[in-house]
């Protein structure tokens, strides 16, 4: 006679065997993961010992210094934490519904998304929700990916420069990024042919900061005009600053080609070189690895990936 196939661990693990698990991860023994959950050592010992015996395999080694998660608990306990972290999120959003607050979506994106890819896609999400509240957070990924970690935000448009396996997030590679050097409209230099970087290296520069994902490439270039950076140089992280400094002035800068053809066409700059030998890499959606997405999250994502659609060939995008 066949033997009837095990449950799911789904249908026999408690809420409180969760609690245990998320409580171990965080303070790393038995007394104090008890102690923060106020119950006596005893009883979350049974519990754990409960909670081995419907999943059918030892999670911690037993020692007289403690207990020691093996594998199996290393996995459970990560499992604790992304079903414990998705129902706060659910009661969060429950909470803000019932008070008649509206969805909301928080959304971080590096400079040279914003205006190509990040308006395209909140525009498409308002016309499908209107009622969802985005915040938009706009900075380098090195500022931003700690913000997502922190689970201030929800969803990256971003690079993974900071990104490493033992990071916890996971990486959607969108759009390769090119560089162009820009110059206010009417600047000098503008309709000069073949200007490379080193025919503008003595001019006055506005650069993103010089811990910048950007700065980091442009770096070796700068190195090889015989410079670290330009001497008559403005940092900030803010473009709007770097483009209304333009503008006024014969400064030039270093822009995103995204962006520089943003303010092309409203007749703000001009493009002084071809795109750089140097490209920033590849820009792409970064969210926490195994974290469900919030639902206003998951409508951006689905805005995103559908101006991506209609973009089509005039996106460059990359393909596998």
């Amino acid at each position: 006679m066949r033997s009837l196939p095990p449950k799911p661990i789904l249908s026999r693990v408690k809420t409180r065997h969760l609690e245990l698990l998320v409580a171990l991860g965080q303070h790393g023994s038995l007394r104090r993961a008890a102690l923060a959950l106020g119950i006596e050592q005893p009883a979350a010992t049974k519990l754990l010992r409960g909670l081995e015996k419907v999943v059918g395999r030892p999670l911690f080694v037993r020692s007289p210094r403690g207990l020691k998660s093996n594998g199996f608990g290393d996995v459970m306990m990560w499992h604790a934490r992304v079903v414990s972290e998705a129902l706060d999120r659910a009661q969060r959003e429950m909470d803000r519904l019932a008070e008649g607050g509206p969805q909301r979506v928080r959304v971080g994106a590096v400079h040279s998304a914003a205006p190509f890819l990040i308006a395209r896609a909140i525009a498409r999400l308002k016309r499908d929700q209107p009622l969802i509240v985005v915040e938009v957070s706009i900075d380098t990924s090195n500022n931003l990916l700690p913000l997502l970690l922190s689970d201030d935000l929800d969803v990256l448009v971003a690079r993974p420069w900071e990104i490493g396996p033992e990071t916890g997030v996971a990486y959607e590679a969108l759009i390769d990024e090119r560089l162009v050097v820009v110059g206010r409209a009417g600047h000098p230099l503008a309709g000069q042919d073949g200007l490379i970087l080193r025919d503008v290296i003595d001019r006055p520069f506005a650069l993103l900061p010089r811990d910048s994902p950007m700065r980091r490439v442009l770096a070796p270039l700068f190195r090889e005009t015989g410079v670290e950076a330009p001497a008559d140089l403005v940092e900030t992280a803010s473009i709007m600053t770097i483009v209304a400094l333009l503008s006024e002035s014969d400064t030039v800068a270093v822009l995103p080609e995204d962006v520089a053809r943003f303010y092309e066409d409203q007749g703000t700059l001009v493009r002084l070189s071809p795109a750089l030998p140097a490209v920033m890499g590849a820009y792409g959606i970064i969210t926490r690895h195994g974290i469900p997405a919030s639902t206003g999250a998951e409508h951006f994502l689905l805005a995103i990936r559908a101006v991506l659609r209609a973009l089509g060939e005039d996106a460059a995008l990359i393909r596998s």
